[in-house]
């Protein structure tokens, strides 16, 4: 079943204000103001395209909260709230554990001695889970959700600082297709991709540094910043109509659309 409730969260406080990834840059600011329109925009077209959308109320001091895929993942039915591996980002997880915790749904917390970092680093194939280690979470934070949650999880190791999550890097289409871009990953990673995925989609560098895998598909419509007329051709041929949402000032902080949705299950 496709998904359609996603939890987002108002950049009110957006911003690139420290780096703790090689996009940032404070000399290079983002503008609050064009990052409000393009949220605005991307909450637009979600909610176009059949999204339900539900909201996060943002807090000061955290800039990055819009970027809600890092909270943590839904299976089935229960939140494993994230432990950033990066202080500034911290104080984001109790706000994402009371949240979910209010609406009355189950908490699994993971061992405090890993770092993992949500759907960000955790996406679902058909009836198995991809889970990205190597940059922001921990090989042993996934082995676990393994033994807590038991589901099936194919573990890929993330060597290029410029893709630190998964989603920046692989994109589930549906239960055949994936996009990825191979750099991001060790060479056994990209043959694990290509033996599991039947139609693996390896994007170039100029839609990989644009986060066309950082996208959200709903339905036939696949949401992303932009994509090369090549990879439109690819998404098209494949029966998906590629939809550009403009998120550059996202991107100078490392996100882009996927960064700013959790899959979320209301109660």
């Amino acid at each position: 079943m496709d998904q359609t409730d996603f939890l987002l969260c108002r950049p009110e406080y957006f911003g690139v204000f420290y780096q703790i990834n090689p996009w940032m840059d404070v000399k290079m600011p983002a503008s609050n103001k064009i990052a409000m329109l393009q949220w605005t925009n991307l909450c637009r077209v979600l909610i176009e395209v059949g999204a339900n959308l539900h909201f996060i109320p943002p807090q000061p001091g955290l800039p990055d909260m819009v970027f809600v895929a890092n909270a943590g993942s839904m299976i089935r039915g229960k939140f494993i709230p994230s432990r950033f591996r990066w202080p500034q980002r911290q104080g984001e997880e109790p706000l994402y554990r009371d949240y979910i915790h209010g609406r009355s749904c189950a908490i699994l917390p993971l061992s405090p001695s890993y770092f993992f970092e949500g759907e960000g680093d955790l996406l679902p194939f058909r009836n198995v889970y991809f889970a990205g280690y190597g940059i922001r979470s921990d090989k042993q934070a996934h082995e676990e959700i393994i033994k807590k949650m038991e589901v099936p999880i194919e573990l890929l190791r993330l060597v290029n600082p410029n893709f630190y999550h998964l989603d920046t890097c692989f994109f589930p289409l549906d239960d055949r297709s994936a996009l990825y871009y191979p750099p991001a990953f060790d060479v056994r990673s990209r043959k694990k991709i290509e033996r599991f995925i039947p139609d693996a989609i390896a994007v170039g560098e100029e839609d990989a540094l644009s986060f066309s895998c950082n996208g959200i598909r709903m339905g036939r419509h696949v949401l992303l910043n932009k994509a090369t007329p090549a990879l439109k051709s690819a998404l098209f041929q494949r029966g998906f109509v590629a939809r550009e949402v403009p998120a550059g000032e996202f991107i100078k902080a490392g996100g882009s659309v996927k960064c700013m949705v959790l899959s979320y299950t209301p109660p």
